[in-house]
This record gives structure tokens, C-alpha cells and sequence, in this order.
């Protein structure tokens, strides 16, 4: 608006200067009064001043509102730049869990392979526990409790004979007896 203002401002001093220039030449001839033609000439000057005025005044508007459009535009950049270092950090953060998740479903793996060969192992163990049990059973069917106990005692103690025997045996430079022992 302030433009068009100034246009059509701008238009009607041309128009003005034009016919006052006009007039100045050919004052001899239209005998205009000088009184008259002090006034226009100070009217125009006037209009002149204001236009300059207007001129100033709309720069300035200008300046004032480009200074706003960059401050404007500083603003909006430094809130994007930091909504994408707030993403890249969060992509960071993601990425991070992604690796720990990958490096926990190996590790994940390895145990559960672990677990099936003890598992595995185990139910070896169970049967050779199951085998023995069973043939023990067997051999001390019908037998008392105390009757067994006994006899571990004597298996014990012969083992413990036995053992000291053959430290013994190993002592001594004798094969003879050693071989005896043995048989």
C-alpha cells in the first residue's frame, strides 16, 4: 500500500515539476504573479521534503523487515538443526541396541547349543546312573540292609589292604611279589 502511495505520489510530483518548469519558462508570457509562483515552488519543495520522508521511512520498512525474515530464518535453522541431532542421536542410540541385541541372540545361541550337548551329556549320565542302579538292585535282591553295609565295609577295607600292599609292593624292587598280589 505504501507503495502504490508513493507511486502515485512520485506520478503527481513528475506532473508537478513538469508544469512548474513549464510555468517558470513561460512566466513572461502568462504573467503569472511571482507571489503565486513562490508559493508553488514552496508547495512543491514541500512535497519534495515529504517525499523524501516517504522514501526514508519505506527503506527502513524494508531493512526492519528483512532484519526479520533472516532473524526468522535463523530461528527455523537452528530448530531444525537441533530436531536432527536430537534424530541422529536417536538413530545412534537404536543402531546401538540393534548391535547389543544382535551380540545378545548370538550369545543366546551359543548357550543354547551349550545346554542341548549338557542336556545331552545328562541324559548319558542318566542312563549309566539308571544301569547301575538297576544292577545293584539286582545283586542285592533279597538281601538285608545291614547285610550290605557289611559288605561294603569288607570291600572297603580289602580295597584299603590292597592298596597299602601294592604301595608296598611298589617300594620294594620285587616284580614276584607284586605279580602274586595280582593274581
Amino acid at each position: 500500500m505504501i507503495a502504490e502511495y508513493n507511486k502515485v505520489f512520485i506520478e503527481n510530483y513528475i506532473r508537478n515539476f513538469v508544469v512548474c518548469e513549464f510555468y517558470s519558462e513561460q512566466n513572461v508570457k502568462l504573467k503569472i504573479p511571482n507571489i503565486l509562483f513562490d508559493e508553488m515552488t514552496i508547495k512543491i519543495n514541500e512535497l519534495e521534503i515529504e517525499a523524501n520522508k516517504l522514501r526514508k521511512l519505506t527503506d527502513t520498512r524494508v531493512d526492519m523487515l528483512k532484519q526479520e525474515r533472516k532473524k526468522n530464518e535463523e530461528s527455523q535453522t537452528k530448530i531444525l538443526s537441533l530436531e536432527v541431532d536430537e534424530k541422529q542421536k536417536s538413530l545412534e542410540k537404536s543402531n546401538k541396541i540393534i548391535k547389543n541385541t544382535k551380540v545378545n541372540i548370538s550369545r543366546c545361541k551359543d548357550l543354547f547349543t551349550e545346554a542341548v550337548h549338557v542336556g545331552n551329556g545328562l541324559e548319558g549320565c542318566i542312563k549309566v546312573l539308571s544301569n547301575c542302579s538297576r544292577s545293584v538292585i539286582i545283586e542285592n535282591h533279597g538281601k538285608t540292609l545291614v547285610k550290605i553295609m557289611e559288605e561294603e565295609k569288607e570291600v572297603s577295607s580289602s580295597n584299603l589292604c590292597l592298596a597299602d600292599e601294592l604301595q608296598n609292593l611298589s617300594h620294594a624292587d620285587s616284580g614276584q611279589k607284586m605279580e602274586a598280589l595280582l593274581e
